[in-house]
């Protein structure tokens, strides 16, 4: 048993009850890095905090709390884990009326990752920092270059997701970042002449409140 999502998606495409690949319509060697990507240990990140008073209602409490500026908001302590945690898992019920395209899909979700087809083989790849492969200048670029901002309905400075969190047994969830009215969160939105643009989306297979967050940080950089 693993809830490491390559391993996952692994025995998934390999399996009878899933794609029945052979293992040499695999390119293992992806799988492997992916693996040992999603089991890597990582510090979990600092919590947010309030940059003017807000008063919100903590689910798990079931009460309005007040957060003074500088205060941290509660639903990012109570109840979740601390120090270091696996990089991604993942944990959900894949329906096997759904076709293995789009059950693969939500196992992909989880890991961030892409499953294209190079070379006769299925490779996963995720959305990882790397290094640069080439350099662009005036001895390598035909023709002109134009450089734009993105439309206004593909940019976000705050994104939320709805998750069921392990730490409450399983219940949905929601988690934002940035946090709504924190430091980061108003300098997002003065960046975008004060408008908040606001996205939501659900993660099935997340069940863990700080890969949920990651999820929607990374949702917001992109």
């Amino acid at each position: 048993w693993s809830d490491n999502p390559a391993l996952c998606l692994l025995d998934y495409l390999l399996a009878d009850y899933g794609r029945e690949l052979a293992l040499t319509d695999i390119d293992i060697s992806s799988f492997i890095a992916a693996a040992n990507s999603c089991d890597t240990s990582v510090s979990l990140p600092a919590d947010p905090v309030a940059t003017e008073t807000q008063t919100i209602y903590v689910q798990i409490l079931g009460q309005m709390v007040e957060v003074p500026p500088g205060g941290f908001f509660p639903d990012f302590r109570v109840g979740q884990p601390s120090g270091n945690r696996k990089r991604y898992t993942t944990n959900l019920v894949l329906e096997s009326d759904n076709s293995t395209i789009d059950n693969s899909a939500e196992i992909l979700k989880t890991m961030k990752g892409s499953l294209p087809f190079v070379n006769g083989k299925y490779k996963l790849l995720m959305e990882e920092e790397g290094t640069s492969v080439m350099t662009f200048n005036d001895d390598n670029i035909l023709g002109g270059v134009n450089l734009g901002w993105a439309d206004r309905s593909k940019r976000t400075n705050r994104v939320t997701v709805k998750f069921p969190n392990e730490n409450k047994g399983y219940q949905d969830d929601t988690v934002s970042w940035p946090a709504a009215h924190s430091a980061l969160h108003v300098a997002y939105k003065a960046a975008d002449n004060d408008e908040d643009l606001h996205s939501e989306f659900e993660l099935i297979g997340v069940t863990d409140f700080y890969q949920a967050r990651d999820m929607a940080e990374f949702a917001v950089r992109e």
